[in-house]
């Protein structure tokens, strides 16, 4: 769990109608100071220092950053002391807005220095801007295909390789590339196994390989949502902030305003890796392939039942991001089949 909301759910709000923060140091002599307000909204305090390119201030919908403030602080035992800090507020209600500000500022407040400058501050506001910024866009997918994802990321073998391979839904066919094996993601509801294409994702360049990842969900109340998986994926790359910053944006820009929903919907995780299987795109139906050159953006819907799938000891040898993201506890069907 991203640090700044371990910090915030130890905190206890300030009185009413008052001024005054809960706060807690993010770590010993650290520079970042997670708060609570009267309302048990989420504040981040940053010590900085002061600098000629000084940012101004900025209000967004549901972010404010105050680039210069004097504030004191009261520590544990009682001693108080004046700090000159940024101040960087969700001023949205919504829990769910909150535990996103948190999780996707988190890893660029661990990554800061003990003597940041203004300016520095600034550039890693920027970065949490981008983030509220998409969370008011149009979704770039379902909730139920980054949960999908996100399962295969949380059980990745190499989970640094996965992060890294995982692709802006805005500038790719496929949802993980590395080298030239491209994996689109695939997932349904109920017992058939139907999904919808683009053409132009069964069809990867020469040379290269394209394979689909099929996965089958079921909901379930007790299940694991977005949330939930991105826990995993964050304690996983504890030690690697800059990736961690990398999957809060990929799922800012995918949950995109659906992301109330994030919470609510919930999956099975023992029964989705199960229905894993893996499909090679040139084996998959398809139609257009003959349609006119004037015609673009084809898109269908095909039954995947009886499409062969693909074996791992022919393809996953030597392929590291299909090793590390192929589940080991799926059976090789293939094989199986002999």
């Amino acid at each position: 769990m991203a640090r700044l909301l371990e910090l915030f759910g130890e905190l206890r709000p300030p009185p009413l109608s008052s001024d005054a923060l809960a706060v807690k140091a993010l770590g010993r002599g650290s520079c970042v100071w997670m708060g609570k307000d009267e309302q048990s909204r989420p504040v981040v305090l940053i010590e900085a220092r002061q600098d000629l390119d000084r940012s101004s201030g900025i209000v967004l919908r549901n972010l404010s950053f105050e680039p210069w403030a004097s504030c004191r602080i009261t520590e544990v035992g009682g001693s108080s002391r004046e700090i000159n800090a940024c101040v960087i507020r969700c001023t949205a209600p919504e829990k769910e807005l909150h535990e996103h500000f948190m999780r996707a500022f988190s890893p660029s407040c661990e990554g800061l220095g003990s003597q940041p400058t203004v300016s520095e501050v600034a550039l890693v506001v920027e970065k949490l801007i981008e983030v509220f910024q998409a969370l008011t866009e149009p979704p770039g997918d379902s909730v139920q295909g980054l949960w999908a994802e996100l399962l295969l990321i949380s059980n990745a073998r190499d989970i640094e390789l996965a992060t890294e391979s995982w692709q802006p839904r805005a500038r790719s066919l496929v949802d993980f590339q590395s080298g030239r094996t491209g994996i689109e993601v695939k997932s349904c509801l109920g017992n058939i196994r139907q999904h919808r294409f683009k053409l132009a994702q069964l069809q990867p360049p020469e040379g290269s390989v394209r394979l689909i990842f099929s996965v089958m969900l079921t909901s379930r109340p007790t299940g694991a949502s977005i949330p939930d998986l991105w826990n995993t994926i964050e304690e996983r790359l504890r030690d690697r902030p800059g990736l961690r910053d990398r999957v809060a944006v990929r799922i800012a820009q995918t949950l995109g305003d659906d992301w109330r929903r994030a919470h609510s919907r919930r999956f099975d995780v023992a029964t989705a890796i199960g229905s894993i299987v893996v499909l090679r795109a040139d084996q998959i139906p398809r139609v257009g392939e003959d349609a006119e050159p004037g015609i673009s953006d084809i898109e269908f819907a095909v039954d995947l039942s009886a499409v062969p799938p693909a074996s791992r000891r022919e393809l996953a040898q030597g392929d590291a991001l299909l090793s590390s993201l192929w589940p080991q506890n799926t059976p090789d069907v293939t094989a199986a089949r002999k």
